[in-house]
């Protein structure tokens, strides 16, 4: 969803995609996996450290592609460098 999103520059890349109609999710959808999908008008891109999301009304949240099984009112992400240790 972030194609310039680096996994060891400490910059956590947000991708934000406001509403949009069910028949032009299915015709963006695919632009998603190229990462063409960054120019499409309802799609915002930023870099930051950390990131507080408060929803309107609770929602179920995706986390690494899983469901989380609870209703979430806030979503707080922020990076923690140097915490996970990746072997090639």
């Amino acid at each position: 969803m972030t194609p310039n999103a680096l996994v060891d520059d400490g910059i956590l890349e947000i991708c934000i995609v406001k509403d949009m109609s069910l028949p032009k999710i299915f015709v963006n959808l695919p632009r998603a996996i190229t990462g063409s999908h960054v120019s499409i008008q309802e799609t915002t891109i930023f870099n930051t450290g950390s990131y507080t999301m408060l929803l309107e009304k609770p929602a179920y949240i995706h986390l690494d592609g899983e469901t989380y099984s609870k209703k979430a009112t806030s979503v707080s992400v922020e990076l923690s460098p140097h915490k996970l240790r990746i072997s090639v």
